[in-house]
């Protein structure tokens, strides 16, 4: 996938060897220079990571003869409330069957990992790594292994380049909502929780004040 990219002029490493046998496979790529943005807020950064997403979405069909890209769900929080309190369950639920009106767009090609380890900063503009979870799903899927407050750069920079179509809202914020939910329950990081119910207990922009939950 990350020669695919490379080649709609999307800045990831190049594919320089790879190979595998009975015991081992490898690959090596280009070397990025720079570091990982990690946990930082930078809105500028977030917003160039979204320009860099939209022409990927682009992408509805390639060569796949194994169907790698044929992935499970992972966005989804509802198999994983039950190990929340009950209280929060429900509070999630509510919010799930709110987003839940937003209809999805057809399955599209997703890095899937978007979030602050794989967007390497440095001298030059950022660049996305770490293709391995790869596959087909709504594009909205790119948006929610990201911090929920990095979310509307993210989205305004895709949106200098097109549209996530109606409802993109609802659809992220579900997206969102099943990355933080199972990293809390069943990774124990709580860090995509907490910025979650940062971003809604904040000052929420407007355009998201319609797919809020209610108290």
């Amino acid at each position: 996938m990350a020669p695919l990219a490379k080649g709609l002029g999307i800045r990831t490493p190049a594919l320089i060897a790879w190979g595998h046998d009975a015991s081992l496979a490898y690959s090596i790529w280009e070397r990025v220079e720079g570091e990982p943005i990690d946990e930082r807020h930078d809105p500028e950064v977030w917003r160039e990571v979204g320009r860099l997403l939209q022409p990927l979405h682009q992408i509805d069909h390639c060569p796949d003869p194994r169907r790698l890209l044929d992935k499970p769900q992972k966005r989804d929080a509802r198999p994983h409330l039950h190990l929340l309190d009950p209280g929060r369950a429900d509070w999630f639920a509510r919010w799930l069957d709110l987003c839940d009106r937003a209809p999805p767009l057809p399955p599209r090609l997703v890095h899937n990992d978007i979030q602050g380890m794989n967007v390497m900063v440095g001298p030059q503009p950022p660049a996305l790594i770490d293709w391995a979870d790869a596959a087909w799903a709504d594009p909205a899927n790119d948006f929610g292994s990201m911090f929920m407050p990095d979310v509307p750069s993210a989205l305004a920079g895709y949106e200098e380049r097109g549209t996530l179509g109606p409802g993109a809202e609802g659809r992220i914020l579900r997206a969102v909502i099943g990355h933080a939910v199972r990293k809390a329950v069943r990774g124990g990081w709580a860090t995509p929780m907490n910025e979650l119910l940062r971003f809604v207990e904040g000052d929420v922009p407007e355009r998201w004040l319609d797919w809020m939950p209610r108290r």
